[in-house]
């Protein structure tokens, strides 16, 4: 599977503001991979076409940054995959790279030899769709409560790092999508009032109109796990920025709010990994079906979710909203809502992940 996966537009789909034009690129046009058997070492050498960000911090991105990627990842990286995510310009059809490709070409390789062998950026603009994410590190937390019923017991879970959007999807991101891909949406998304605002979360969108769009980006909906994990970090807080509800910190029902405001309103409310608006604003559609007893035996490493709900096919939803009810319990980060998948509604939205433990991407001959 790739990073970016690419097989949901078909020829000739545009991404975000140009299309998506994946081509070779080579420092040494004469130097094509070589054939049959290959030393791990001469992987490498031919996989230094790869321009991978600018590594070595001298304000450009060039040979040097590829070769130092390479050094990381020499003996790791396969030749046919090399030859897969050689650069590219992935963001404009002008055959020039820029920022966003390399920093879609450095996920690439990072992905491939493992947050182990190479540090992870805190940050990093998607070259999609744009969105600013934020790292969560690999590592335990506390999830659950003993508030709810689906929320028992708790348990200590370990996830693998992932990248999360920092804010919730906007109106502007997501129109780019409908009018690029041609989607017809499910939901009646241009229905809320704060629709003719950009930055203000897209909302109104279904399970399915979620999905696309995270397809359409190569990202994909967090699981339950990386939902909460997000939002409370390691320690089991109950808020995003601790124990204690604040309406300073959060567009809820306790703030008398008429909709849903600008994403990165309240940045004072960030969770431990600067991920904003985890509570409140609109509800986010999470991957997983909703089983009101998964906790009880939900594996304690990488849980992927239900293989099916406990009611029809209802998928969870996480966060609260705007509307939120006053004593601040559907915000907490521990709390789960189920909802049908074609339900929509404006204070119903999303955002998306990108996990760097991935299978690894089958070989292309």
């Amino acid at each position: 599977m790739s990073l970016f996966n690419t097989q949901k537009l078909g020829p000739g789909k545009a991404l975000g503001a140009g299309l998506f034009l994946l081509f070779c690129f080579s420092l040494n046009a004469s130097a094509a991979p070589p054939s049959g058997d290959v030393s791990a070492q001469e992987e490498a050498v031919h996989a230094t076409s790869i321009l991978a960000g600018d590594v070595n911090d001298d304000g450009a991105v060039n040979v040097e940054d590829a070769v130092a990627v390479l050094k990381a990842s020499a003996g790791v990286i396969r030749l046919q995959t090399a030859r897969s995510i050689l650069a590219a310009d992935l963001a404009e059809p002008r055959g020039v790279l820029n920022e966003a490709d390399a920093q879609a070409i450095l996920l690439r390789a990072l992905k491939m030899v493992g947050p182990e062998r190479m540090p992870l950026p805190q940050r990093f603009i998607h070259p999609v769709d744009g969105a600013e994410m934020a790292l969560v590190p690999a590592g335990p937390f506390v999830m659950g409560s003993n508030k709810n019923f689906d929320e028992r017991p708790i348990h200590t879970v370990t996830l693998s790092a992932y990248y999360m959007d920092v804010t919730e999807n906007t109106y502007a991101r997501y129109r780019r999508f409908v009018v690029a891909s041609r989607y017809k949406p499910e939901g009646d998304w241009l229905l809320p009032d704060f629709s003719n605002q950009p930055n203000c979360p897209v909302a109104s969108v279904t399970w399915n109109d979620s999905t696309a769009y995270a397809e359409w980006t190569g990202k994909r909906l967090p699981t339950d796990a990386q939902w909460e994990k997000a939002a409370r970090g390691a320690d089991g807080r109950i808020y995003p920025w601790g124990n204690t509800l604040d309406d300073t910190l959060v567009n809820w029902y306790g703030n008398r709010p008429t909709g849903a405001m600008p994403v990165g309103s309240y940045p004072d409310g960030a969770s431990p990994y600067g991920i904003l608006d985890m509570a409140g604003n609109v509800w986010e559609w999470i991957e997983d079906f909703w089983d009101d007893a998964y906790y009880k035996n939900s594996p304690s490493i990488d849980p992927p979710g239900p293989s099916t709900a406990s009611h029809g096919q209802y998928r969870v939803m996480r966060g609260g909203a705007w509307n939120t009810g006053d004593l601040g319990w559907e915000i907490r980060s521990a709390f789960r809502y189920g909802c049908s998948p074609t339900s929509w509604g404006d204070v119903m939205g999303f955002r998306c992940v990108v996990p760097l433990d991935l299978p690894q991407e089958k070989e292309t001959q």
